[in-house]
């Protein structure tokens, strides 16, 4: 076991890079990367009737705390507005703006040339392999 020790090190290595690299290409937008993964997250989810701040939350598998703070710099750049659920007073919908979409096709753009740039060189098969990988470690942590 002891030769796969750095295993935990290399992904630590590669979510911090991946987080300096987006938070550069970011920072003229005035987004950080959480905002940036919520917004990305209310694109998925932009075809569903309401979009709550619980269920987001929910979806992102984030405290509602982080989700709350995520959407108030959201909504102060612009980006969402917040509103009233009509069905339920104490629910809050959440709406992309024309902001949100013009953004859209940038922030993709930036995020796909990272992703390309961090898979360059490595075949379908390396990857599959790496994707079942982490998703099985991820798994055996959540199961703890």
């Amino acid at each position: 076991m002891k030769k796969y020790e750095p295993i935990g090190d290399l992904i630590y290595f590669i979510s911090k890079e991946l987080k300096s690299r987006m938070d550069e290409s970011l920072k003229d937008r005035n987004l950080g990367q959480g905002q940036l993964l919520t917004l990305m997250t209310l694109f998925k989810l932009k075809n569903y009737d309401e979009i709550t701040q619980e269920d987001l939350a929910k979806f992102m598998g984030i405290n509602k705390a982080n989700t709350s703070r995520n959407l108030a710099k959201l909504k102060e750049s612009g980006f969402i507005v917040i509103n009233q659920s009509k069905d339920d007073q104490r629910k809050k919908n959440i709406e992309l703006t024309n902001k949100a979409f013009e953004e859209f096709l940038y922030l993709e753009k930036i995020m796909r040339e990272i992703h390309n740039e961090m898979i360059s060189g490595l075949d379908s098969s390396s990857l599959d392999c790496t994707l079942s990988t982490l998703i099985k470690m991820k798994e055996n942590l959540l199961n703890k």
